[in-house]
C-alpha cells in the first residue's frame, strides 16, 4: 500500500475521537418556515457561528427527505434537487405530497389521495415511476419510511409493512395503544436497529406514548409513556437517547428513563445528530435560531439565524471523506449499515485490485468481493457489529476510503 493512504488513513483513524468533540463539518440540508412559505435550503462551510446559507426552493413545500446526493420535496408536485450538478428534475406532477422516506436506491412518496404510495428510483423521470396497485392501501398513510427492503406505513392504528421487492402486503401490525383511540402527531423513525413510533394524545391534558419495532421480527413494544408531554416533531435519535419536543427532553436507553424539560413548551426541538461530532442540531421557535449541542459534554455552542423554524434536516458530514492522488472521492456504499453482502459504487474506469477493512484502533481485514460495472459485491467480514473504514485500492495505486456500520443479521 502506498505511504499516501497509509497517512491518509492514519489521519482517519486516528482522528476520530477528536472529531466527537469538534464541530461539524459538512452541509445542513433543511426544510423550514419563511415569510409565508415553507423553503428547502441548505448551511455549507459549517464553522460556526460563520456559514454560508443557500436557497434551493420555496413554495408550497409538505415534505422533505435528503440522502447525502440529493434532496426530494415537495407539495402539489415532486421535485429532486442533485447536490454534486446543483440540477433540479420534477419527479411527478399534481401527486398532493403528504410524506416522503428515501434512501440511495429508492424514493416512497405518500399522496392525500389515491393512489396513497407511489415509488421513484432516484435520477429518473415519469416513465420509471413504480404505482402500487391502487388497491394495495386502503387510506393514506400518517407517515412512512424506508427501512431496508421493506417500506413501512403508519397508519392510525396499525403499520402496514410493503416488501418492495414484490411489491406486495408482507404483514399488518397493530400499534400499542395506551388509549382506545388513535393519537395525532404520529412519526415513525428509525434507529441503528430498531424503528420506532411515537403518538401524541389530546385527552384533556397532552400525553406521549413511543413504541419500539424490530425491523426484521416485526415484534412490537411499548417502550414508555409520559403524562404532560407532546411531541409535536418527529424525535431524533442518537447512540444512547431519543430526544423529543420541548428539548432537552429525552429517553435514555440507558437507564430506561424519560427526562422532562422543565423549559418553555415545545419552542426547542432537535431536528438532526451528527454522529461523528456527536452534535444535535437544534431548532429555537422563538428566535428562529438553529443552534448545536454536545449531550455527551452537555454543552450548547453559539446559534446561527435562519429565517423561521426547522422542520427537518439532514446533515452530510464532509470531514470523514477522503482525498487520494486523483482529488476528492465519494465512496457510496449500500446498503449501510450492513448486515450482510454489500455493494460498492466506484467511479467510471476505476479497476479494482483489493479491498480491505479497518478498525478504528489500526487493524485491518481483506475482503472478497465480485467485480461487476462501476459496482463491486462485497462480501460481508465476520466482525463484530461498530464502524469501519473500507478502503478499495485501484490497480493504479489510487484509493478511496469511506465509512461504513457493521450490524450482526437479526
Amino acid at each position: 500500500m502506498k505511504k499516501s493512504l497509509l497517512f491518509t488513513l492514519f489521519l482517519t483513524l486516528f482522528s476520530f475521537p477528536l472529531l466527537s468533540q469538534q464541530m461539524p463539518e459538512g452541509k445542513l440540508l433543511m426544510h423550514h418556515f419563511n415569510e409565508g412559505s415553507s423553503q428547502v435550503s441548505y448551511i455549507a462551510s459549517m464553522s460556526y457561528p460563520s456559514h454560508q446559507y443557500q436557497l434551493i426552493d420555496s413554495g408550497i413545500i409538505n415534505s422533505f427527505c435528503a440522502t447525502d446526493t440529493a434532496i426530494y420535496y415537495g407539495g402539489i408536485d415532486l421535485f429532486a434537487y442533485y447536490l454534486p450538478s446543483e440540477s433540479y428534475l420534477t419527479l411527478g406532477t399534481s401527486i398532493m405530497v403528504n410524506d416522503i422516506s428515501c434512501d440511495d436506491s429508492l424514493i416512497a412518496v405518500s399522496s392525500y389521495q389515491n393512489p396513497y404510495v407511489r415509488i421513484y428510483r432516484p435520477g429518473s423521470a415519469l416513465e420509471n415511476l413504480i404505482f402500487f396497485d391502487s388497491t394495495l392501501i386502503h387510506e393514506p398513510p400518517v407517515d412512512i419510511l424506508i427501512a431496508g427492503s421493506r417500506l413501512f406505513l403508519l397508519q392510525n392504528s396499525q403499520v402496514q409493512v410493503i416488501d418492495l421487492e414484490t411489491m406486495d402486503t408482507l404483514t399488518t401490525i397493530p400499534t400499542p395503544m395506551p388509549f382506545h383511540f388513535g393519537g395525532m402527531n404520529m412519526h415513525i423513525i428509525e434507529g441503528v436497529e430498531d424503528l420506532f413510533i411515537s403518538m401524541t394524545y389530546a385527552t384533556g391534558a397532552e400525553r406521549f406514548s413511543m413504541v419500539y419495532l424490530n425491523k426484521n421480527t416485526l415484534d412490537t413494544a411499548s417502550l414508555f409513556h409520559v403524562e404532560f408531554a407532546g411531541a409535536y416533531y418527529p424525535p431524533v435519535i442518537t447512540a444512547n437517547e431519543i430526544y423529543v419536543s420541548n428539548f432537552p427532553s429525552y429517553y435514555s436507553f440507558a437507564n430506561d428513563t424519560f427526562y422532562l424539560s422543565a423549559g418553555i413548551f415545545n419552542q426547542t426541538w432537535a431536528v438532526e445528530y451528527d454522529d461523528v461530532s456527536n452534535c444535535l442540531f437544534v431548532s429555537n421557535y422563538a428566535d428562529g435560531g438553529l443552534f448545536l449541542y454536545n449531550p455527551t459534554l452537555t454543552l450548547g455552542y453559539d446559534s446561527i439565524t435562519i429565517q423561521g423554524p426547522v422542520w427537518s434536516a439532514h446533515f452530510v458530514n464532509e470531514s470523514i471523506q477522503q482525498v487520494d492522488e486523483k482529488g476528492l472521492t465519494h465512496l457510496e456504499v449500500f446498503p449501510n449499515p450492513v448486515q450482510s453482502d454489500f455493494n460498492v459504487k466506484l467511479p467510471a474506469d476505476f479497476k479494482v485490485s483489493e479491498c480491505t477493512l479497518y478498525t478504528l484502533t489500526g487493524q485491518s481485514y481483506k475482503l472478497d468481493y465480485e467485480k461487476g460495472q462501476e459496482v463491486i459485491s462485497i462480501r460481508k467480514p465476520d466482525v463484530s457489529d461498530g464502524t469501519y473504514l473500507l478502503g478499495v485500492r485501484a490497480e493504479d495505486g489510487s484509493s478511496i476510503v469511506g465509512k461504513i456500520v457493521v450490524l450482526k443479521a437479526r
